[in-house]
């Protein structure tokens, strides 16, 4: 019997390719996005520490509006990095349902393949039976050749033969 080939290889083979590429995708924006949250969480620890880095005491003027600036350039920063928090989870997210949809083609496909394999066995199996009765088959007919060329007398096969004859 053929080996085993499944016609729809080469698919099964490129969706295989497919769900490895949008994993790849999936790792780089949920690595883009963490280390957007880590740069977030820096500037959220910066801007509740501005209050205990302000000085005790009498602050002249300059420093004053020195300190209010560096705090408001810290929060505009804070603003954008929770925007660019936002745009990553969203490719994230995105990259994650490409992830799913890739996946479940590839399933879909494995599942195709193992069932032409469970047809392909089962087929085998079948030829192997029919084999080995055809085999059966010759063996017994070389067994009452065997026996007629013994003559009745010798053989059961004959006797009966020749009780009816």
């Amino acid at each position: 019997m053929a080996r085993f080939t499944f016609r729809l290889e080469t698919v099964y083979r490129w969706k295989q390719w497919q769900e490895e590429a949008a994993r790849d995708q999936w790792v780089q924006a949920h690595r883009r996005l963490n280390q957007a949250r880590a740069e977030l969480l820096l500037l959220e620890s910066e801007l509740g520490a501005l209050g205990e880095r302000l000085p005790g005491g009498v602050i002249d003027g300059s420093t004053l509006q020195a300190w209010a600036q560096y705090a408001a350039r810290t929060r505009e920063e804070a603003a954008r990095q929770q925007e660019e928090v936002s745009r990553a989870e969203s490719v994230a997210e995105e990259a994650r349902d490409r992830l799913v949809h890739a996946s479940q083609e590839r399933r879909l496909f494995e599942r195709l393949r193992e069932k032409a394999w469970m047809r392909y066995i089962r087929e085998r199996e079948r030829q192997e039976q029919r084999e080995q009765d055809e085999l059966a088959v010759v063996r017994a007919a070389r067994e009452r050749m065997r026996g007629r060329e013994a003559g009745p007398e010798e053989s059961p096969v004959g006797w009966v033969e020749g009780a009816m004859g």
